[in-house]
């Protein structure tokens, strides 16, 4: 979360849902990023309703949606951004993904 905290160039606002865990991730969030949105799940919904729980309450004109695993380069939002602002006919956009070991993380599919 820190590296989308530090983007440049952009409001970033953050939303965690934690599904019901019981690794003390609700509380490592709040103690070391009390300026993320936190949505503490009393059951585990899965990825995709827990996806859906955060988006209910923003009033951002874009979201991101990301596994708890991932590593965003420095700049990469900015230039999603910036990218979204100046094709206004879009509706969706993916990033590219890269695997561990830097290597192309195939991931494009028709829409919709």
């Amino acid at each position: 979360m820190g590296s989308l905290l530090s983007e440049k160039g952009v409001d970033v606002v953050i939303t965690v849902v934690d599904n019901n865990s019981s690794d003390g991730t609700v509380a490592m969030v709040r103690k070391k990023f009390p300026q993320v949105n936190l949505v503490a799940s009393r059951k585990n919904l899965g990825f995709s309703a827990a996806n859906n729980l955060a988006l209910k309450g923003s009033r951002s004109k874009y979201a991101l949606l990301l596994n708890p695993d991932t590593k965003v380069l420095p700049g990469a939002i900015k230039k999603m951004v910036d990218y979204m602002e100046a094709n206004g006919e879009l509706g969706a956009l993916g990033p590219k993904l890269l695997n561990p070991d830097g290597s192309l993380q195939y991931s494009a599919r028709t829409f919709p």
